[in-house]
């Protein structure tokens, strides 16, 4: 019965990673026999993500349910992003061409960089398309208090595989599929944010329900549909 659930939860979980990665399995994260939704490297960059975004609206501390809009990004963030970019870009190129072999320790920190720094980015547009209120403060400006929480969810992003990965088993591989929906459903949300209805009419989490509940949907729809469309090439191939 056991081993019955456990290839349920991995086909259920497969799905959320179809069309996103190559889920090879021995680029992939598996405690107690369940098998991650996508490789480590991608599992990085949305679990990163995830916990980079949740730790900034901590960080700025969101008052009386709302948040406000931001300046611009602070100049030192591009250097962050661009160490991201560069760290994962030469983990997998050079790995992908055959110099130098790498690991899922490094897929899975390099994913982590890759996610964390995109976060603020993705933050920025999705706040200042929403919020109804505005400030002047620059995003990863005006201390460190956002660095500090952006370098404490690394570390937690880290952690939840090494050494706590065998220790929460199946649960890592929830939320790791858990974390690819959250990220589609936050891209959606950002851009119905552009749309006349939603442009900046978020003064109370209340304002959230109704894009919130059509960008859960959306971003669902969007993950089954491109595992449908990459489970049909497949099926051509064979």
């Amino acid at each position: 019965m056991i081993e019955n659930l456990t290839c349920s939860t991995n086909r259920a979980l497969a799905i959320f990673g179809l069309g996103l990665c190559h889920q090879l399995p021995e680029r992939s994260y598996d405690f107690a026999g369940v098998l991650w939704a996508v490789c480590a490297r991608c599992s990085g960059i949305y679990i990163g993500l995830i916990f980079a975004l949740v730790a900034l609206f901590l960080a700025y501390r969101l008052k009386q349910g709302h948040g406000h809009r931001h300046g611009f990004m602070a100049w030192p963030y591009w250097i962050f992003l661009f160490a991201g970019l560069t760290f994962m870009g030469w983990d997998g190129v050079s790995s992908y061409a055959g110099w130098r072999e790498t690991t899922n320790l490094l897929r899975w920190i390099t994913g982590i960089g890759m996610g964390a720094s995109l976060a603020p980015l993705l933050y920025f547009l999705m706040v200042n398309n929403l919020a109804r209120e505005s400030r002047d403060e620059p995003v990863m400006g005006g201390g460190a208090r956002p660095w500090l929480a952006i370098a404490a969810s690394m570390i937690l992003a880290f952690l939840m595989v090494y050494p706590a990965g065998p220790w929460l088993g199946g649960v890592g591989a929830v939320i790791a599929a858990l974390a690819i929906w959250l990220t589609f459903t936050l891209l959606i949300l950002t851009l119905l944010g552009m749309l006349k209805p939603f442009y900046r009419s978020v003064g109370t989490w209340k304002d959230l329900l109704i894009p919130g509940l059509i960008a859960v949907i959306i971003g669902l729809l969007l993950i089954l549909g491109l595992a449908a469309l990459n489970e049909g090439q497949i099926a051509l191939l064979r």
